[in-house]
């Protein structure tokens, strides 16, 4: 059975569920992905950048910093944004 995105983040909530962290990276890099070809228009960037936006992610589930589970994809792509990026990861904000 698949796993909604409010149960994903909880199983990776839990910090031990390897599994959920790897269906988050199957469902959601191809989107940041797809977002960083097409703002920074360089596939090599467009790979450190969705591998960088997904390990943030993870870390911030890990930490339960998403208060609304429903809204990941909105909380994940929020971070491709270089600002949001810095600012994420410089005090911990949460969605």
């Amino acid at each position: 059975m698949a796993l909604n995105d409010a149960e994903l983040v909880r199983q990776i909530g839990s910090g031990t569920d390897r599994q959920a962290e790897a269906e988050l990276f199957r469902r959601m890099a191809p989107r940041v992905r797809l977002y960083g070809l097409r703002h920074m228009r360089d596939e090599h960037a467009a790979e450190d950048l969705t591998q960088q936006v997904l390990i943030t992610t993870i870390e911030a589930l890990r930490a339960g910093r998403l208060r609304e589970p429903e809204k990941l994809a909105s909380f994940l792509l929020r971070f491709p944004n270089p600002e949001g990026l810095t600012r994420t990861q410089r005090n911990g904000t949460t969605l």
